[in-house]
């Protein structure tokens, strides 16, 4: 994880956070990134992965579309793709034509979790 949260500025964060996020709403993409990264600090502070991990992802960011992802820039993109492969979900690889931002957005709106 880049920068975890110590315990106090995860609070504030979750709270702050607490209705999710809606990028349209949102003009600043340091926003975004804050999101994101509370985001992946609560995964990691309770310890989420597999299953747990992917429908979490799908209701964190339901209202993200590929472009927001690109928001994000491609560390943060990076992160979030690392840590829901390290949390055992299944994120198709990119390249060949297929952007990261795509792929996320696929593991974001798939049906069922690829196992």
């Amino acid at each position: 994880m880049a920068q975890p949260m110590d315990a106090e500025e995860l609070k504030a964060k979750e709270k702050k956070w607490s209705k999710g996020c809606i990028p349209d709403a949102i003009k600043e993409d340091d926003l975004l990134k804050e999101y994101t990264e509370t985001r992946l600090n609560l995964y990691d502070k309770y310890n989420m992965s597999d299953e747990s991990l992917w429908e979490l992802y799908q209701e964190d960011f339901k209202d993200f579309k590929a472009n927001d992802f690109k928001r994000l820039g491609n560390f943060y993109q990076q992160w979030l793709r690392r840590y829901l492969r390290c949390g055992g979900v299944y994120v198709a690889p990119a390249g060949q034509g297929v952007l990261l931002i795509d792929v996320l957005y696929n593991t974001l709106t798939e049906e069922t979790q690829h196992i």
